[in-house]
């Protein structure tokens, strides 16, 4: 159970007094005791899921008005709740933080065969989709291809790789095919991963020096480059996902993520023992052999100078690139089937020796306080203007520039100086960018300056309205593929209200975020 809309509570067996069965009194009994259901009142994380066992509870105790009489039985149960990721199999009670945890934590006991032993796992296979052909890890895994990503990350380098190998070549396709539909990904895209099709065939003008110049651009690469099989393809692109989720959105972006993955093949032989100078020594917290060269090509000093929309002050945020490194000590990547044993092993050959069971730690939440919330509203100006895919639309692509790029140019532009030196939003901005330096093409800003004068200026002046909207304090909480936002319902203009761009703009696949707004 989940506090989450998109989320179902369900009970799987429940035994009632013959009074009671098949009447409507029941159903409805049992319905507002689910739907009132709030793991964060047991100390949970909003977004927890949580399985129990077995739980016994009177009648009356079910349909009691006080809410702490209701939840009673439920309450002494939680006490005893452990995480899964190092639950025993005789607890009663079992949570996880998010979708994404439960994700890896299937994955990493499927690897070792736990899952047959934890009843959890059960349960959840029990709520499967008749007719499901995948394993049932596999099939869980293809119903929340929006936590993919961070599932992926959770596992680590080693484990995600030998899942990913794990589940054969027909699994692979299927979860490509299921972060298609989530994800904007070019078409080009399933030929490198599934295939090995060379870039220099995939896209059509590719040059091999960018390959070994975009670290700075991308900053995940694997640690060896000596392999190169699909599932290790596969979890790249997941990686990529995780951090910009329009990392293969279009063949110029497709072309910089194969890149990041395929540079370190890229150098010859005689290159690496010694015909080149020697390589700049690593920063800590650099990825071992990532290069530091920058293209100064006319075409990018020209986009640099024309990325701001007029009237926009020429001052240029740092670049933040976030950069990960990956640890191979992992848990035991034992077969999913007695055929892919051997590659299991080859592909890490470690993890056969280690019982370790921890993952690695989710980033953590982010909480802040804006004056300038309204600002997020112009994502739905966005999405109106079609600059980026909703989602019902996960294969239009959009700009180049991301979401969060988009609305920190657009804050740098309409929110004045403050904005930039005093508020959090600025930094928490620059930091979902993740050094992403697309401009915004010119014709771009008087579209939207025009749509927002028409939606707001009944009463005020185009510009005076834009600002009034734009300085709306909020509340932001940020859990990685959710987005909330907190608004003092007093406080909202009328105009944005009537012109809808305060209605929720759900799962944006260009942002890889699910952004809901609250008014209190």
């Amino acid at each position: 159970m989940s506090n989450d809309s998109s989320s179902v509570a369900a009970i799987r067996t429940a035994r009632v007094p013959q009074r009671l069965a098949g009447t409507p009194r029941l159903r409805q009994g049992l319905e507002r005791w689910l739907g009132d259901c709030d793991p964060a009142r047991h100390g949970l994380p909003p977004d927890a899921i949580v399985l129990v066992r077995r739980l016994a509870t009177r009648w009356t105790a079910v349909i009691d008005p006080d809410m702490a009489r209701r939840y009673a039985p439920l309450a002494a149960l939680m006490a005893g709740a452990r995480r899964a990721v190092t639950a025993d199999a005789d607890v009663d009670v079992v949570w996880f933080a998010d979708e994404a945890e439960l994700l890896a934590c299937i994955a990493r006991d499927a690897l070792s065969f736990a899952w047959r032993e934890r009843w959890w796992w059960r349960a959840l296979r029990a709520g499967l989709p008749a007719g499901a052909v995948a394993t049932p890890a596999l099939a869980r895994w293809l119903q929340a291809p929006r936590q993919m990503p961070r599932a992926v990350q959770r596992l680590g380098a080693a484990r995600s790789v030998a899942w990913l190998q794990g589940v054969g070549a027909a699994g692979r396709e299927q979860v490509l095919e299921a972060l298609a539909g989530d994800f904007s990904l070019a078409p080009e895209l399933r030929a490198w991963v599934m295939e090995g099709v060379s870039l220099p065939d995939l896209v059509p003008g590719f040059r091999q020096d960018l390959a070994l110049s975009i670290a700075e651009t991308v900053a995940i690469r694997p640690n060896a480059a000596e392999s190169n099989s699909p599932a290790e393809r596969l979890h790249h692109l997941c990686l990529a996902l995780a951090q910009d989720p329009s990392a293969a959105a279009s063949l110029r972006r497709l072309r910089v993520m194969v890149a990041a993955f395929e540079a370190p093949r890229l150098e010859s032989p005689a290159s690496r023992q010694g015909d080149r100078p020697a390589p700049p020594a690593i920063v800590q917290g650099q990825v071992p052999g990532a290069v530091t060269a920058r293209r100064t090509d006319a075409a990018e000093t020209a986009s640099v100078r024309n990325e701001n929309p007029p009237a926009v002050a020429t001052t240029k945020p740092p670049l933040e690139t976030k950069r990960i490194r990956f640890h191979r000590t992992e848990a035991p990547a034992i077969k999913l089937r007695a055929s892919a044993e051997e590659k299991v092993h080859a592909m890490a050959p470690h993890l056969a020796t280690t019982h370790d069971e921890s993952l690695t730690d989710a980033p953590p939440r982010t909480l802040l306080h804006t004056r300038y919330g309204g600002l997020l509203f112009l994502l739905n100006a966005a999405l109106q203007l079609s600059l980026y895919g909703d989602f019902t639309q996960p294969r239009q692509p959009g700009l180049d520039c991301p979401p969060w790029r988009f609305l920190l140019l657009a804050g740098r532009a309409w929110c004045g100086p403050g904005f930039i030196r005093r508020d959090p939003l600025w930094g928490w901005l620059q930091h979902r960018s993740q050094g992403n330096r697309q401009p915004v093409p010119l014709q771009v800003w008087p579209q939207l300056h025009a749509r927002l004068a028409l939606a707001l200026s009944d009463e005020q002046a185009p510009r005076q309205a834009i600002r009034h909207m734009l300085g709306l304090p909020a509340r932001l909480q940020d859990s990685g593929e959710r987005l909330d936002l907190f608004y003092p319902l007093a406080e909202l203009p009328l105009a944005v209200r009537l012109s809808g761009l305060d209605r929720d703009p759900g799962w944006i696949p260009a942002a890889g975020c699910d952004v809901r707004f609250h008014f209190d």
